[in-house]
């Protein structure tokens, strides 16, 4: 989860926060010349972040939808 000074969320994608840190924090980095995602691999980040983030990262946020709707439901 990443925060804006204001203390609002402004991304919780993983990949997304990976790509923030690596493209734009090298100005401030100890180890600047890391890249956490190299062109080389790019292709093989998506393919897995597309198998992952629905079966898994997303699950969390269906599961609170059938909650709250169960809930509704219910009333």
């Amino acid at each position: 989860m990443l925060w804006d000074v204001g203390k609002k969320v402004y991304c919780n994608e993983s990949y997304d926060i990976i790509e923030f840190f690596n493209l734009g924090l090298n100005g401030i980095a100890g180890n600047p010349e890391l890249d956490l995602a190299p062109p080389a691999l790019k292709a093989e980040i998506k393919r897995w972040n597309d198998i992952i983030y629905p079966n898994s990262n997303n699950g969390v946020y269906r599961f609170q939808g059938i909650i709250i709707q169960h809930g509704h439901n219910i009333t």
